[in-house]
């Protein structure tokens, strides 16, 4: 099988899980490094917006795979629909036009509604529900794109830190256990399709 590069894209929850795979010599997401080259690359407090304007990285990089963590920051202040659709919109021109095989995006997960501060509108989660529900129906039929759901930690706040929004250790583990789940269920369908 090939090298596959994967980017890791998104906003601080990517900044934090670089630095735990780093604390725990898993910067490759523990996968063959001779199979498997993992660039993560976060932007904390990072929007679509802020996203999208880092496709020079893309286009020089030219991942097989990516992994994109995007929309918490903004349904903030975004209607879940609209955000839905340009985040497609994005995924679909990584698909189309650099190279990338397959892309994987990350589902939203909810705030803890007592501890999120001012940084979380009240009808935060009841965005996220929304946001979601929409993303698993718009990437079902597009080839190469798929909705990644992270079992037993997007609505549990025991794995939250005390600012109600990022992952604590055990939820970073978790978090970096799905992520690399994601990476290798990618990885599969590559090669299943090229017959690796």
């Amino acid at each position: 099988m090939p090298k596959q590069t994967t980017l890791i894209l998104g906003h601080s929850f990517v900044t934090r899980l670089a630095a735990y795979a780093a604390r725990y010599h898993l910067c490759g997401l523990n996968l063959r490094s001779v199979e498997h080259e993992i660039i993560f690359h976060g932007i904390p407090g990072a929007t679509l917006l802020n996203l999208s304007q880092e496709i020079d990285r893309v286009r020089t990089l030219r991942p097989t795979i990516v992994f994109l963590e995007v929309g918490t920051n903004d349904l903030c202040s975004r209607d879940p629909d609209s955000l839905a659709l340009e985040v497609i919109s994005f995924a679909r021109t990584l698909l189309a036009t650099y190279g990338v095989q397959e892309v994987s995006i990350s589902q939203v997960i909810y705030r803890d509604p007592s501890r999120g501060g001012a940084r979380t509108p009240s009808d935060f989660n009841d965005r996220v529900a929304r946001y979601n529900a929409i993303m698993k129906d718009l990437t079902a039929p597009i080839q190469g794109l798929r909705f990644w759901k992270h079992r037993g930690i997007w609505t549990q706040w025991m794995s939250l830190l005390s600012d109600g929004i990022h992952y604590n250790q055990r939820g970073m583990r978790k978090y970096f256990n799905s992520v690399r789940g994601s990476v290798i269920a990618m990885s599969n369908t590559i090669c299943h399709t090229h017959s690796c």
